[in-house]
């Protein structure tokens, strides 16, 4: 008997089973995917460069080096660059060498010490210029690069994913249309959260205490908006 229930209870779920799978099959989707595009105006500089020393003893290399973090940190501080806005990306020390590559021989010469260092402003004329004039007159010279970006993101990209779910609901209800069928339900929705960076390109340059100190470093500019997309696809029942 218990037998019999057993096989009786299987062969319902086997039917059920059955039922449901051609069920799904008789479902119809319509799939969609959407894009989103922004373009944002940057609102933040980063300035990034490196300082470095080199001497053969190396606690006069980091102390020379730290000399020149000293110097250069009050001279920001004077042109208004908070604290806050002063990161530093990257510490390295190693040995340098003179190569005589004709005779393959090389030649210790010291320590190198360097520090990298970016700093963050606002994105106009006035807040860059500043940032060179104290890095003129606190250095000797300084090879940096410069690029354009955006403060707070998380707004931006929370739009930028509604602008695609927008355009996915758009699509789908012209193509439903179109078409002549209805749409239901959403089945699915699989957005790929790839990274999304609000930034421009970097320029390279180099400042100088040689330049004149009434010389305006950056003509006045207008950076160019950060475009950036995503994308989002939809799966919808239709009838």
């Amino acid at each position: 008997m218990n037998r019999l229930k057993i096989l009786f209870i299987t062969i319902i779920i086997a039917l059920a089973i059955n039922v449901e799978a051609q069920e799904k099959e008789n479902i119809r989707t319509l799939a969609v995917q959407g894009n989103g595009e922004i373009s944002v105006k940057p609102d933040v500089a980063n300035i990034n460069f490196m300082l470095s020393s080199v001497n053969m003893d190396f606690e006069e290399a980091v102390d020379e080096l730290n000399k020149k973090i000293n110097k250069l940190t009050k001279s920001l501080k004077r042109a208004g660059i908070k604290k806050e806005e002063i990161y530093s990306s990257n510490y390295t020390i190693k040995k340098e060498y003179q190569h005589d590559y004709q005779n393959r021989e090389k030649t210790f010469i010291g320590y190198k010490v360097s520090h990298s260092i970016t700093l963050q402003t606002s994105a106009d004329t006035k807040s860059v210029n500043k940032v060179f004039d104290a890095l003129i007159s606190s250095l000797k010279d300084v090879e940096l690069t410069l690029s354009f970006g955006i403060k707070n993101t998380e707004q931006i990209k929370n739009e930028l994913i509604k602008k695609a779910i927008e355009d996915a609901k758009q699509k789908a209800s012209l193509m439903a249309q179109a078409s002549g069928v209805k749409l239901l339900k959403i089945q699915t929705i699989n957005y790929h959260s790839s990274p999304i960076h609000f930034r421009s390109g970097t320029n390279s340059m180099m400042v100088s205490k040689k330049m004149e100190a009434d010389v305006v470093m950056v003509e006045d500019f207008n950076p160019a908006k950060i475009k950036q997309n995503t994308q989002v696809n939809i799966i919808w029942v239709i009838e």
